[in-house]
């Protein structure tokens, strides 16, 4: 591995080592790094035209499509030291040159790549793994694998603009999408951590204390009520219902009966228009826990807090209450698609919405409910992530 790498390398993982002290999530910097250099070097394989995949600049530099194959095989010889499925690179660099053939096999080593970065937990972070004759950490090599990756971008940045093309990463950012944080029923101020999100998914929070209508949610892409304890009105309930008919998108999160009443609040009448209903308090199981699963929200199983609430019918179940044993059991979280290309997520329960469990958090302890209360499920950041990012973009 050249200077130039080893340079990079240190300066992102001190740059996430520093960051995790902070947010206390190492794995989940290397995710987002890996996640936004990947996603430009896929771009720009996709951005420049067959014709320039010979380009070089001089002739004792690599061509733009050995450059692609350069990076593919690289992720491969990085990735393959964490995960268990190993997979030699398949020489790209030199066995591919069309466009088609390279950014297909580009795609596939970032899903490979993908799923070793997914795979690593702050836990195994340090844990020790096989590379160039050798043992370094787990996060060690990944972060190698985003250090090369945004040095081989840097020359691709430069054969785009000498041909006249805008790289990803220098494209006009799209207006922020407009999140709208209900106020009116009731809720808490915007969680800690939403912000940190928002900035990962170009959101714009706008908290909102006024009633809810057809005016104030104009424009638009996601109304959230978190916890609402207030009752709405007839008329805010066929606003949000026909939000959601038009194409919105709508977060709901409710909590125990004891904070937040369904008689009182009458927020089934938001979600039943489309088949989908919150049930009354179901039997506490102190400190439970909570699985969602992969699929089509969540990119891996993800732990998420659970500690007495209720449960979800209709829609799709997404994310269940753990049983005595451990099993996925009552639906904690469902999803639903709505003609017209609307969206709902329904959670019965809050503190993943609050960024609260931790990895040290032991299921089936009782916790006391003071602030130091440590509780199961290390995933909330991540599991809403993935949730707002699919209730906004279509992706997770």
């Amino acid at each position: 591995m050249n200077t130039r790498i080893r340079v990079v390398y240190l300066f992102l993982a001190a740059v996430a080592v520093t960051h995790g002290q902070r947010s206390g999530s190492l794995a989940a910097d290397a995710r987002s790094a890996w996640a936004g250099i990947a996603g430009n070097v896929v771009k720009a394989a996709e951005k420049m035209p067959e014709e320039h995949y010979s380009f070089k600049p001089t002739q004792d530099v690599r061509s733009f499509g050995q450059l692609i194959g350069h990076v593919t095989d690289a992720n491969y010889l990085f990735c393959s030291a964490v995960n268990p499925e190993k997979r030699n690179p398949p020489d790209a660099e030199k066995k591919l040159s069309s466009k088609t053939d390279l950014v297909a096999a580009l795609k596939e080593s970032v899903a490979y790549c993908n799923a070793a970065f997914e795979r690593v937990a702050d836990a195994q972070a340090a844990a020790p793994v096989k590379l160039f004759g050798g043992e370094k950490a787990t996060l060690s090599v990944l972060y190698m694998n985003v250090a090369h990756a945004n040095e081989h971008y840097g020359n691709i940045v430069t054969y785009l603009r000498l041909k006249g093309i805008v790289p990803p990463s220098s494209e006009p950012r799209a207006a922020a999408v407009r999140l709208y944080f209900d106020r009116a029923h009731g809720e808490l101020p915007v969680p800690a951590g939403m912000s940190e999100l928002a900035k990962k998914l170009d959101l714009e929070i706008v908290a909102v204390e006024q009633p809810v209508s057809a005016g104030s949610i104009d424009g638009s892409r996601l109304l959230y009520f978190r916890a609402p304890s207030k009752a709405f009105t007839e008329a805010e309930k066929a606003a949000v219902v026909g939000f959601v008919k038009k194409g919105g998108a709508l977060l709901l999160v409710l909590d125990e009966e004891k904070r937040q009443q369904l008689s009182t609040t009458g927020v089934n009448d938001l979600i039943s228009p489309f088949g989908m209903r919150l049930t009354p308090d179901t039997a506490y199981l102190p400190n439970a826990g909570a699985i969602a699963l992969a699929g089509e929200i969540n990119r891996a199983n993800r732990e998420i807090p659970y500690d007495g609430g209720r449960a979800v019918e209709g829609g799709t179940p997404f994310a269940f209450q753990l049983d005595k044993q451990g099993n996925p059991s009552q639906p904690y979280a469902s999803w639903k698609k709505v003609e017209g290309g609307g969206r709902i997520v329904v959670m019965a329960e809050g503190m993943a919405s609050l960024f609260m469990g931790s990895a040290a958090g032991q299921r089936l302890t009782p916790a006391t409910g003071h602030p130091d209360s440590i509780y199961f499920g290390k995933d909330s950041a991540i599991f809403m992530e993935e949730v707002l990012s699919w209730l906004v973009t279509g992706n997770a």
